[in-house]
């Protein structure tokens, strides 16, 4: 390892060079070996104006900038420095191709560098960090780094970066260095010569390294399976639970606060729901005593009974949170281990077989070799095989399909080392055992049983189990997934053609091959066909995502004849080879009897003749959509109008799950406690109630929301001359929207979250006043604007100490994440659901049929829920909140006291706009 890395980085005017953009800073750092040589960094003066954006970012400005060197001054230098070197920059090809413009305006020789992108090599030597921007991973590592944006920071950043990289090869077992330099000749990095040289060093030792916790199986390394779990029979020494909460809450005093009477409430109602064998909903703020108050009881009983309790929550951030701080700071005030374990869908869990398999093959895929190689590191440190755990790109996601695990047990060379079974039985001895609702409802809803024996659950974030029960025992259709399932079953055919001629003489799979093109092309005109007819009943131009409400009995013209005639087609193609499959699937069974068939051979055929199942329900699927009207059944198709013309999915949800859930989950629970920050409307539980089939079990229900404390951190501000929506054109009201919205911005300190009923409305305030907030050197950003993942926008939006965030009230509420140093709150309209959403027709429908009021019994409770939800979310991580409601409805409107009685404020203010700003601002 004698090379020499130049490490770079550069700030610039802007991110296009060619048009113009210029370098304002760089930074060199020169690595020889393993040790930093040579340091370099230079304003540069860029003969142009900075933006106002760049300097806020960077904080380089003109002024900086205005005596510093020319990059003119600097270029014989900077190219003598890069000479005979590997250019090493996070996302290298940023910093290269700025520095190659530049000496290319200055006729300088072109560079001809070995390159070394440290995000790439990051993402596969730390494929479990959560982001990776130099921030993120400086973070992750814990190396220092004060000022981000700057280049003399972050080139010595990225040294180190290199350097930790590096050293974590250097020490990987033999196997899995040999397995990542087969991957390399489709990486960015030029680092087939470095890995060679790790390679060498360890052949010349004279006997293997051993690893003492790492095995060797089938020349792949992995960490072995930590199997030791704390007996589930261990007593608890006899006493009360009271005694017991004291002497915890005696042990910890110093790291928490003693609980409010709310969450000694809350304890006790838990262990008196599990001891009565009752079901209960309990409302109370969301937050770490919460948790803490529930797991308490929850441990107490399951020690002390000898029971399991199963945590049921929807977010990864929760489940997280409760297994790898809260427990065990738990355990530290219990004096005592307690055996918790996590349990996902099968899904969630590495198949090692599959892996080793998808190693084998070719795939030229930029993001599945990465996510190869990710794997192939990641597997030296999991535990779990959880893909939770790591950090993948959406092509990534795509590759986890081919090779997570699959809740059938299947022989296999890997059968002993299986994620899922080691999650499974870990869970059968645990105490706590930690699931999500998607987990625990496909368990109820698809028969798997692996919660069968659980009793006693809590529910967390109950106010979105309903959605987990419903997707659950729904459907889809989704063009990119169906094409990319045939596409891979193609590849299978290419793979088998050759081994089938040398095996079994004329079956060749040709057929199969022509029928499976035809299936594909079939299947691209018939979702065009359905993309064009939904985008022609689209009533609003402006809106790009579409969804329509798909009544199939009540469908008609030419175009739809033409879908229902391409569709009975493609269910005839998918008949026909199904058929051919059974024919091969019966000579493959003849030939096994006469003689032995490799391991890769007979999965290869078994991968083959897992898509029978899959195309028999694709059958049933097609005929569910498209012949199939059930008043209880919502069907609609989603589109996106300005996106591929096949880009099409088609979803099915029961409209209702009450009588489901009351029949196949609470009657077989003996407790089950559902808590929220968000179950009552008004002050009743009855919504929910009646949503989840509850009402005949007569469930407790507490209500602990709403202290002192809280009540004195929020403010309601109201405009009383801000218009009616009704009164005006959407336009001009979005506009008073957006002038609102900058008033409040300019004046108030700190980051404002303004929250909107619909995205299309969120999207033209924000292309109103981007301009204007960027001038004033405010961060803006926006869903669907700086990315769909609510984690990434949060993380992108949080170093900030000012800005503003446009989020529609679904989106917010999904974020799993504290959200903090909230100061402004505004909530541009009341948060009721259209009633062109499928969804909401559906169920308003079903409620007229049967004589209630879809208003009152849907769309009210739901929109109050929404809104109550969304401020508990930002009460939950910040202090003293300002909210202003711009919809006057919220105090004029004959239901305005379902949603009054269901806030919680210190004040409710009405007065004029400027008015209100000034009460703000004090």
């Amino acid at each position: 390892m004698n090379n020499k890395f130049v490490v770079v980085d550069v700030e610039t005017t802007g991110n296009r060079p060619k048009n113009g953009d210029r370098i304002i800073q760089l930074a060199i750092i020169v690595i020889q070996g393993t040790k930093i040589v040579e340091q370099f960094s230079s304003f540069v003066n860029p003969q142009k104006e900075i933006p106002p954006f760049i300097e806020q970012l960077t904080g380089i400005s003109n002024e900086l900038v205005q005596n510093a060197p020319t990059f003119e001054e600097l270029a014989d230098h900077i190219y003598l420095l890069l000479n005979d070197g590997y250019f090493v920059a996070h996302n290298v090809f940023f910093d290269f191709h700025f520095l190659q413009e530049e000496f290319k305006r200055l006729h300088y020789p072109e560079l001809v560098n070995p390159i070394i992108d440290t995000v790439e090599l990051a993402r596969i030597v730390f494929p479990r960090a959560k982001g990776f921007k130099l921030k993120d991973l400086a973070e992750f590592l814990q190396i220092e780094h004060l000022n981000p944006h700057r280049a003399d920071h972050d080139a010595f950043v990225t040294a180190l970066l290199l350097q930790r990289i590096f050293n974590k090869l250097k020490f990987m077992p033999h196997e899995t260095l040999k397995a990542l330099n087969r991957l390399t000749p489709h990486f960015i990095s030029d680092v087939e010569e470095i890995l060679d040289a790790f390679i060498n060093e360890k052949m010349l030792k004279i006997s293997r390294i051993e690893y003492e916790d790492i095995i060797i199986h089938r020349q792949i390394a992995f960490k072995k399976m930590e199997w030791e779990i704390p007996s589930h029979t261990l007593p608890l020494e006899e006493g009360s639970f009271e005694t017991f909460y004291h002497t915890f809450y005696n042990n910890v005093h110093d790291a928490m606060n003693p609980l409010s009477f709310h969450y000694q409430m809350l304890a006790n109602k838990v262990l008196e729901a599990y001891e009565t064998n009752q079901h209960a909903l309990i409302e109370i703020n969301k937050g770490i005593e919460k948790t803490v108050s529930y797991l308490l009881p929850a441990i107490f009983f399951a020690l002390t009974q000898n029971k399991q309790i199963t945590v049921a929550t929807s977010s990864l951030y929760l489940m997280e949170q409760i297994k790898n701080e809260i427990v065990p700071f738990m355990e530290r005030g219990m004096k005592r281990r307690v055996a918790v374990s996590t349990l996902k869908g099968s899904r969630n869990y590495l198949c090692l077989n599959k892996f080793e398999r998808a190693l084998k093959e070719d795939d030229k895929n930029y993001d599945v070799v990465i996510t190869k190689a990710q794997i192939l590191v990641w597997l030296l440190e999991t535990e779990t095989g959880d893909v939770d755990e790591l950090n993948l790109s959406s092509g990534g996601i795509r590759f986890w399909d081919r090779i997570h695990a699959d809740a059938k047990h299947q022989r296999h060379p890997w059968r002993s080392f299986s994620y899922y079974d080691h999650a499974l039985n870990r869970a059968k001895r645990s105490h706590i055992v930690l699931t999500n609702h998607a987990m625990l409802m496909a368990d109820t809803c698809k028969g798997r049983k692996q919660f069968n024996e659980s009793h006693y659950l809590v529910i967390d974030e109950a106010h979105l189990f309903e959605r987990a029960c419903i997707q659950n025992t729904g459907r889809k259709l989704e063009y990119s997934s169906l094409i990319y399932r045939l596409q891979r079953l193609n590849e299978f055919i290419s793979k088998l053609k050759p081994i089938v001629l040398n095996h079994f003489e004329k079956h060749s799979l040709q057929n199969e091959e022509a029928m499976l093109r035809e299936m594909m092309e079939q299947l691209n005109e018939l979702f065009t066909l359905i993309h064009d007819y939904v985008k022609r009943k689209k009533k609003n131009e402006d809106m790009n995502i579409y969804r329509y409400r798909l009544q199939a009995v009540k469908e008609k013209g030419k175009r739809w004849t033409a879908i229902i005639e391409l569709v009975q087609k493609y269910q005839f193609l998918i008949n026909d080879f199904l058929q051919s499959m059974y024919k091969q699937h019966d000579v493959f069974e003849k030939i096994k009897e006469k003689q032995i068939l490799s391991d890769d051979l007979t999965a290869a055929f078994n991968d083959y003749f897992s898509y029978m199942e899959y195309f028999h329900e694709l059958q049933n699927d097609f005929h569910y959509f498209f012949f199939i009207s059930q008043h209880e059944i919502v069907t609609w198709i989603e589109i996106e109008a300005k996106g591929a013309k096949n880009a099409v999915k088609i979803f099915s949800q029961p409209i209702s799950v009450s009588s489901y859930l009351a029949d196949e989950f609470f009657s077989k629970k003996k407790s089950v406690i559902l808590i929220s920050n968000a179950l009552t409307v008004a002050g009743s539980f009855d919504y929910y109630m009646k949503r989840l089939g509850l009402q005949d079990f007569y469930p407790m229900t507490i209500q602990l929301l709403g202290s002192a404390r809280d009540k004195k951190r929020m403010k309601l501000l109201i405009p009383i001359d801000f218009p009616f929506i009704q009164e005006v054109d959407e336009d001009v009201y979005t506009s008073h929207v957006a002038t609102s919205i900058t008033h409040i911005v300019k004046r108030i300190n700190g980051k404002t979250v303004v929250l909107f009923s619909s995205f299309e409305m969120l999207k033209n305030t924000y292309e109103k006043i981007k301009d204007l907030m960027e001038q004033e050197g405010m961060f803006i950003f926006g869903q669907g604007i700086n990315g769909s993942s609510p984690q990434k926008v949060i993380k992108a939006f949080e170093p900030f100490e000012k800005g503003i965030f446009l989020s529609t009230t679904s989106f917010w509420n999904s974020i799993d994440i504290p959200m903090k140093e909230i100061k402004t709150m505004i909530v541009v309209r009341l948060p009721f659901s259209s009633p062109n959403d499928p969804i909401v027709s559906a169920n308003c429908d079903q409620l007229t049929r049967i004589g209630k009021n879809p208003f009152y019994e849907y769309s009210l409770p739901e929109a109050v829920i929404r809104l109550k939800q969304g401020i508990q979310q930002t009460l939950s991580f910040n202090e003293n909140v300002t909210m202003f409601v711009l919809d006057k409805r919220l105090t004029s409107s004959t239901y305005r006291k379902y949603f009054l009685s269901s806030l919680e404020v210190e004040a409710m203010i009405e007065k004029p706009f400027y008015d209100l700003l000034q009460i703000a601002l004090d």
